[in-house]
């Protein structure tokens, strides 16, 4: 899921950290190692979702410098069990698209299902000339556990499939009316990520009156409507930590009443709402986050971030 700003944020990582290595404790590695990429839980890394590995550019090389390829590279994605087992393990396979980031690296052909409060390991093994081990890079993630949306009548989480099917949500009175409330398996704290995606085309997409950043009723191009890289304001996306709190019946709820100004346009969302591990939410959040997010290597030359996540969708028209 390399979304939210992942996308921008990851090309300049991989421009800048480039620049960075003439820095006097840099200045013997030629590059760096770039991992991007998520597992989500009750699906399998498919070639719409990739891992993404490449490697660190300078400001002189192009863009496609950044796409690491040795036909010899090992990558395995492994499930362990309590006792630091490989009880399941999968090669993946390259994946080739330019077009699609997402669609750029590595997926795993067998399908193996992602479990939820499951530890995986990543395991890239980069070999030299000879075929003997240059490099090898590893990380880990605890899979997050299923989270459940709170039934609510201005939302559904079946994709409607007609326009008069969906959901009202009245936008004034949203968030006191209609707060989202998601149930968590125990009172630990949760990493949130919300995606609010407007559904709507361009011809009927209409601002709401709060939108700060325009005098226009629409937006006049498609870039000014989805911008090609943030994907704003069509998408909006954030995140935060939480703390659920005990509910009369004895669950754990996490309750979010300020959520309106999310949405910019009037009609139609669709609402993915994730819980994120430890090593997604610190390469989001963190200062320098790429050197956060799980990556490791045998010569401390790796960037980027190995996470997981556990989605569920929703679905509403956003009305006066």
């Amino acid at each position: 899921m390399k979304s939210l700003a992942t996308t921008l944020s990851f090309v300049l990582i991989l421009i800048l950290a480039g620049c960075d290595l003439v820095s006097p404790e840099r200045h013997k590695k030629d590059f760096y190692y770039i991992i991007a990429g998520d597992l989500e839980v009750n699906t399998s890394l498919s070639k719409d979702r990739c891992i993404f590995i490449g490697k660190t550019i300078n400001l002189n090389e192009s863009l496609n410098e950044m796409f690491f390829y040795n036909e010899e590279m090992s990558v395995k994605l492994q499930k362990i069990d309590n006792n630091e087992n490989v009880v399941d393990e999968s090669t993946l396979q390259l994946n080739i698209n330019f077009t699609n980031f997402d669609s750029l690296g590595y997926y795993d052909p067998s399908a193996m299902i992602i479990e939820p409060k499951t530890k995986y390991r990543l395991v890239v093994i980069v070999p030299d000339s000879n075929n003997n081990t240059l490099d090898t890079l590893w990380a880990e993630t605890i899979t997050p556990s299923i989270i459940e949306f709170s039934e609510n009548p201005a939302f559904t989480n079946t994709e409607p499939l007609n326009n008069e099917d969906f959901p009202i949500l009245v936008y004034d009175t949203a968030n006191i009316d209609h707060p989202l409330i998601i149930r968590t398996e125990n009172a630990n704290t949760i990493n949130l990520k919300y995606k609010y995606y407007c559904m709507e085309e361009l011809a009927d997409a209409y601002y709401i009156h709060e939108y700060p950043l325009s005098d226009d009723d629409q937006p006049a191009e498609e870039e000014d409507y989805e911008d090609p890289v943030y994907g704003s304001p069509r998408k909006i996306e954030w995140f935060m930590e939480y703390k659920p709190e005990i509910g009369n019946d004895g669950s754990y709820y996490v309750t979010d009443r300020a959520y309106k100004s999310s949405f910019v346009f009037w009609g139609r969302y669709c609402i993915t709402l994730s819980s994120i591990d430890t090593n997604y939410y610190k390469y989001l959040y963190s200062y320098e986050g790429y050197k956060k997010g799980g990556i490791r290597s045998s010569a401390n030359n790796a960037y980027g971030y190995f996470g997981s996540s556990s989605s569920i969708k929703l679905y509403t028209k956003v009305v006066e």
